[in-house]
């Protein structure tokens, strides 16, 4: 069904991708509260700055599904599905073989990063780089599912990642594999969603190889990777250094708290998801991408009020209903939380629509922020509210650069 002031169907898919994200961080967050409540806020906070350290360390990921998804919604708009499947097979060989070597390097690694984040043994580092694998090869398929603006399959697999990311950590956490279960159960969480792409994409498998020009696809890549890394590295740098600045238990309730917070960074990533295609579908119209920007934003601006607002007024209910008694120490901080990573959830919407028309000057104005936000939570770290302060201080100053940056970027092509 579709609507005349949604012609566009972004309001239609944003809704479908939310739904989706949703549902999938429900599973999620059913899994980061059974892993804490098996393991208890000692061992939970070596599993928050591992997870942070991971989603760090998969940074290509996001830039893999970003450039497939930007490159197919040209080549879709061009009827070349050929050239859509030589790109999906190119990734995949080329991913494997990074991904190969992303294992030996974290098993060289391993032990010099125990000693960091004070864990007693390499083990669960080790089975982070078997996950590797389908970290860096599911992205490519999903890229594609997007760049088809096929979101029907797309929140169907977003949805199964975390449903057997949960169902594999009761499984062996229960058997007692415990901190190494919740790690082992990220493979499993990756693995059977990557083997249900391939139940869409089918049809582009049976068709001939195109030719794909992959210098321009190599240069652009190099960019996206900045910007999403800066976006990855900011959501997550302070879970690790909270780990080596902080006692476990400390770490463990700060881990707990941001978990919460990010629901809304993720509602936002629907947003995106939606948005990136439609905008590169309109790369050489302004007046109507400009226009997909600005839906994105409001709509949402208005579930982020509508999170900020229940944190501040629920802070230790919705703690103690997801985590437990042991984490509701730490609930004063949820409703700062909830500001810092609604800014961040902005600044996503606002930094893909500028990779998804080709624009990556921004990238200059925002390298300093990872930099000095880190330097400050290294001699600013008086208790946990002081960290998540500087949050808000540098995700608020990330939106309005981008924001003062798209602004006169706009008002510039107009012209």
């Amino acid at each position: 069904m579709q609507f005349k002031f949604d012609e566009s169907g972004l309001i239609k898919h944003g809704l479908i991708m939310t739904v989706s994200m949703v549902i999938a961080r429900f599973f999620g967050y059913l899994f980061q509260i059974y892993v804490a409540r098996a393991l208890g806020p000692e061992e939970y906070g070596v599993f928050g700055s591992l997870f942070a350290f991971f989603m760090i360390l998969t940074i290509p990921v996001g830039t893999v599904q970003t450039v497939i998804s930007r490159y197919t919604s040209e080549y879709k708009v061009e009827g070349d599905y050929s050239k859509i499947k030589h790109l999906m097979i190119s990734a995949f060989k080329k991913l494997s073989k990074i991904s190969l070597i992303g294992f030996v390097l974290m098993a060289i690694m391993s032990i010099p990063f125990t000693m960091f984040l004070k864990m007693s043994n390499p083990i669960p580092i080790i089975i982070l780089g078997i996950t590797l694998f389908f970290t860096f090869t599911s992205p490519i398929f999903r890229g594609v599912l997007q760049g088809l603006q096929n979101f029907k399959w797309l929140a169907i697999i977003n949805v199964s990642q975390t449903f057997f990311k949960l169902l594999f950590g009761i499984l062996l956490i229960s058997l007692g594999f415990g901190l190494n279960g919740a790690i082992l159960a990220f493979s499993f969480g990756y693995l059977i969603p990557l083997c249900l792409t391939l139940v869409p994409l089918y049809f582009i498998l049976k068709i001939n190889n195109g030719n794909v020009n992959f210098s321009g696809i190599y240069r652009y890549s190099y960019l996206v990777l900045i910007a999403t890394g800066i976006l990855t590295f900011v959501q997550n740098i302070d879970v690790i250094l909270v780990k080596h600045l902080f006692t476990s238990y400390e770490a463990g309730i700060y881990s707990a708290i941001s978990n919460i917070g990010k629901a809304i960074f993720f509602l936002g990533a629907g947003v995106s998801a939606s948005l990136f295609p439609k905008v590169s579908e309109f790369r050489n119209n302004s007046d109507a991408s400009s226009r997909l920007l600005k839906k994105g934003i409001f709509f949402l601006s208005i579930l982020s009020i509508v999170f900020i607002v229940g944190c501040f007024l629920f802070d230790e209910m919705i703690v103690n209903i997801l985590f437990g008694l042991s984490y509701t120490e730490g609930a004063f901080l949820l409703p700062y939380f909830s500001i810092a990573l609604s800014f961040l959830g902005l600044t996503s919407v606002l930094i893909f629509y500028l990779i998804a028309i080709k624009d990556f000057k921004f990238i200059y104005s925002l390298l300093i922020i990872p930099i000095v936000q880190v330097i400050c939570i290294y001699i600013f770290h008086q208790s946990l509210m002081d960290i998540v302060l500087i949050l808000n201080v540098f995700f608020i100053m990330a939106f309005v650069i981008t924001s003062i940056y798209i602004f006169f970027n706009l008002k510039s092509v107009k012209k």
